[in-house]
Formats: structure tokens, sequence, C-alpha cells
């Protein structure tokens, strides 16, 4: 039901009924006996009218309004919530079925970077590996990371597909100068990501390691010797 309000008829009170009996004995009273006459009816009816109207008014009472169903306040549930939100990483990962290939490692250390911050990392040298990268990881240490050695000096572009963590990508010039950085490259996505200068590797870590590090472009970085190995 609605909250508006609508008018009701109650029950007759026995002094309504009591009232009308008296009315109809009077307009037609019994056989024997001398009747009543159509002015002693009006006279009647006439002196019991008011008397008669006021207790049917008592009789027809407007309704209070009809109770509003009540509104119980509740958390939003936690499927809403995840509605409003991107669901994990994790579970959108695709499956590895391939396998991680166990590759050679060494170190990039950030010389120009607060507290020359060192970055243990996994060399990606073969076609395989290049191609490959960071894909299907689903976390990874705070100074882990992949150096890509990408064999020819030119503007390179990289995407995250099938990658699952967020990535800062330092684009690293044959001189170890640091030409470029793309910060937070979205999880899961196909757009190519470029910094519009040569280089001749990428330094892959976790996103948001240059904000934290105080990794800038221009700054010098150390290669590991294995890295110039094709």
């Amino acid at each position: 039901m609605g909250s508006g309000t609508a008018l009701r008829l109650s029950p007759p009170s026995r002094s309504a009924v009591l009232l009308f009996c008296l009315y109809v004995r009077v307009s037609n009273p019994p056989h024997r006996g001398v009747p009543c006459k159509s002015g002693c009816v009006k006279r009647v009816f006439a002196s019991v009218l008011p008397l008669f109207v006021a207790i049917a008014a008592v009789s027809c009472n407007r309704a209070p309004p009809e109770p509003t169903p009540p509104v119980h306040a509740t958390a939003p549930s936690a499927t809403a919530d995840r509605a409003l939100s991107y669901p994990p990483l994790a579970a959108q990962c695709p499956a590895d079925v391939e396998g991680q290939a166990s590759l050679p490692t060494g170190g990039v250390v950030l010389l120009d970077a607060p507290g020359r911050p060192q970055v243990d990392v996994e060399l990606a040298v073969m076609p395989r590996d290049l191609e490959r990268g960071l894909m299907y990881r689903r976390q990874m240490a705070e100074d882990h990371g992949m150096l890509f050695f990408l064999g020819e000096r030119r503007e390179h572009m990289f995407w995250m597909h099938n990658t699952c963590i967020a990535l800062d990508m330092m684009f690293i010039d044959e001189d170890g100068s640091i030409v470029g950085i793309v910060e937070n490259a979205e999880p899961l996505t196909d757009t190519a990501r470029a910094v519009g200068k040569p280089s001749m590797f990428v330094l892959e870590v976790n996103g948001g390691y240059a904000q934290r590090h105080g990794v800038r472009e221009g700054q010098r970085v150390r290669l590991p010797a294995a890295a110039h190995q094709p």
C-alpha cells in the first residue's frame, strides 16, 4: 500500500442503529392504533435528523495514513562492492601453459638514484624470452625485474599482453643512460608503449618503482656484462 490517506467507513455505532430503528418505527408505525400522519413523521424526522447526522459523521471517520513500509539500512553486498571495482588481477590472469623458463640473471645498479639501488634481473636475450617477458607473473619482489637486450638501437615499443602486474619500463640507451620511463603500465592491455627515443635495453620493474626510488630520465645505470651477449 502507498503512504497516502484514504476515507474509510467504520461500522455504525449502537446509538446510530437505535436511532435508525426509531426513525423506521416512527415512519412505519404498527397497523394497530392510530397511524402517524405525514406531518407527524416530518416533525419527528426533523427533530432526530441532526442527531442522526452527527452520529453518522462520527461513525464515518478519516483513516490515518497507511504506514510506510520500514526502510532498513543495509550494508552494500560484497557483490556490489566488486561491481564498483576491478576484479582481482590474479583471477583474470591467463594460465601459463608453457611454464616459466630459467633465465640467466644479473644485477642492474641505478647509479644516480638515491642510495644507488640494485635490481636483481632476469636477462631476456633470446627471441622467445624477449617475446614472453614477464607474462603470467602474478607477483614480483620489489628489488626484482627483467632486463631486455633488444640487439638494435632504435625506438622500441612494448605492450602488456598477458602481463598480470603493473610495470615501470625504463628505456636505456647503449651508453647506460635512461632515455625515458613508462610508469605504471596497466596490466593485461595491448596498448603500444614507447618513449619516442632510440634505446638498446628496457628494464621492467614493479609499477611505481621509479617514483618510490627516485629514478628519473637522464640518470645512468650500470648493466651486467651478460646483457650484451646475444
